[in-house]
């Protein structure tokens, strides 16, 4: 991840990483421009207790950073590879990683991992 990002790690009560759980990556939109990683908190926390190890990130904004919407799109992109390149430390099944944008504009993120 780049140096603007930070990982919010939600895990399920007792996870044993050897046991690999799905993931739950929670990305927010707000334009690009505003919110915080705290804001969707209570989903992040509710995926865990369904057991799913769950992430949000702070990534860069246009209201924090001035930067503009590939920048940020960029780092959400970048966190996602982070998570992929981490699930054995994360207790992750590499398969089975999900990935929701919460944002009110419609807006699409297409990647492919092979």
């Amino acid at each position: 991840m780049t140096s603007q990002s930070k990982a919010h790690i939600f895990y399920p009560e007792n996870h044993d990483k050897k046991q690999a759980k799905p993931a739950h990556l929670f990305l927010y939109g707000g334009s690009w421009a505003i919110r915080m990683p705290e804001w969707i908190y209570g989903s992040t926390k509710d995926s865990a207790e369904e057991g799913r190890v769950a992430i949000t990130f702070d990534y860069c904004l246009k209201n924090i950073q001035g930067t503009d919407v590939k920048a940020s799109v960029g780092d959400a992109l970048t966190a996602i590879a982070w998570v992929r390149e981490h699930t054995k430390e994360l207790g992750i099944d590499p398969n089975k990683i999900l990935a929701d944008v919460f944002c009110r504009s419609s807006f699409s993120l297409g990647f492919k991992y092979d």
